[in-house]
């Protein structure tokens, strides 16, 4: 992305910035200093963007994962550094101090001795400045993708499961897969399926066994595993030997 021209001051003596360093903060650095190099110093009227913000969607393309990005917004707004806000356009981030960039703002008076106001500019000049609004709103709508992209949906086909878990189960069981960084392809689904197959032979429900694997943060699942937890299956099996697998009889609860 393009940042114009003219340029920002860092400021040496900022005690903020020499905290920020030496704890560490180089997240909330890096996004501070991409804020500053694209901040507005006038109004756009076709961005519509104030003096101070910036638009921050591409803010993956400097190595900031999500939790980082959420991370070092909100350690700037909380030191009163910046703000940010969820806008049609994507997030639009503020600076609100200057007490380690100051992006050299330009002021009314400034402006006014600067230049001839919009009355007296000349067409070519209106031009130029339309021109490099136009410019920023093309790169703008470039910059509203994603921090980090999307999960591509896949169809996948849970006919081998002898019936789905609830929906809270399945989303947590989603999750703890996506936390080990384990794929959930159509080759699972199956494998997983043939096994809640026969754990449904056993006598324990699909829930039952979802919901031992997340407590025991399994990847991956065999029938047989079940056996070895104290879950109580909800049915009694028909037969003392099911795929293999030697069925151990129920509990027995000692009469009072």
């Amino acid at each position: 992305m393009s940042y114009g021209s003219g340029f920002l001051k860092l400021m040496r003596s900022s005690d903020a910035l020499e905290t920020m360093i030496k704890k560490g903060f180089h997240e909330e650095f890096i996004l501070l200093t991409v804020m500053a190099l694209r901040a507005r110093r006038t109004p756009c009227p076709i961005t519509k963007l104030e003096i101070g913000e910036c638009h921050l969607g591409d803010i993956g393309e400097y190595n900031l994962t999500d939790r980082k990005y959420r991370t070092a917004k909100k350690n700037l707004e909380m030191w009163q550094i910046a703000t940010f806000k969820a806008t049609k356009a994507g997030t639009v981030g503020k600076l609100i101090d200057s007490s380690i960039y100051d992006i050299n703002v330009n002021t009314s008076d400034e402006q006014s001795d600067e230049r001839p106001t919009n009355d007296r500019r000349t067409g070519d000049e209106q031009t130029d400045d339309k021109q490099e609004c136009f410019k920023n709103v093309k790169n703008e709508k470039n910059d509203i993708a994603p921090v980090a992209p999307a999960p591509q949906k896949t169809n996948l086909d849970y006919k081998s499961w002898p019936s789905l878990p609830s929906e809270k189960i399945l989303k947590e069981w989603t999750e703890l897969r996506r936390s080990k960084k384990a794929k959930i392809s159509q080759t699972v689904i199956d494998k997983l399926g043939k096994e809640l197959v026969l754990a449904s032979q056993l006598g324990y429900s699909v829930d039952q066994c979802f919901e031992m694997i997340i407590y025991k943060s399994w990847t991956g699942f065999e029938a047989a595993w079940m056996q070895n937890t104290n879950v109580i299956p909800i049915k009694q099996p028909t037969s003392q030997q099911i795929g293999g697998y030697q069925i151990k009889p129920f509990p027995t609860v000692a009469q009072q």
